[in-house]
């Protein structure tokens, strides 16, 4: 219910507690997966896009953890999900920033797309 609440803050906190949740387990994150998750966080990162630097850091570290399994793999099938959405191209339109903790999680983001690995 609140996940598509019009209050854009609401919807944020509510990706947050998700995102705590599937990070306890792999299991967790397969359901969020299941249930549609990958489309509400890229709605996140949409809503996100013209809004606080700090709205647009929690969408993308959100994405990220997302991408990542509890062994720290990249999963594979997310990043394809990412890529059909235009995930990808949205990080590039948000690239133009001063924040420089921003600008390093959506270079971070962009390199686990592309297939490069990340320490």
């Amino acid at each position: 219910k609140h996940k598509d609440s019009p209050i854009r803050e609401a919807r944020d906190e509510i990706a947050n507690i998700v995102r705590n949740i599937f990070m306890e387990d792999d299991d967790y994150r397969d359901q969020f997966v299941e249930k549609g998750g990958v489309s509400f966080f890229i709605k996140q990162l949409n809503a996100a896009g013209d809004s606080e630097p700090e709205a647009q850091l929690d969408a993308i570290l959100n994405l990220t953890d997302l991408l990542k399994d509890g062994a720290g793999e990249i999963k594979k099938d997310i990043v394809d999900q990412f890529m059909k959405a235009g995930v990808d191209v949205k990080l590039q339109g948000m690239e133009d920033t001063d924040d420089n903790e921003l600008k390093e999680a959506i270079e971070d983001l962009r390199d686990m797309l592309g297939g490069k690995t990340l320490d």
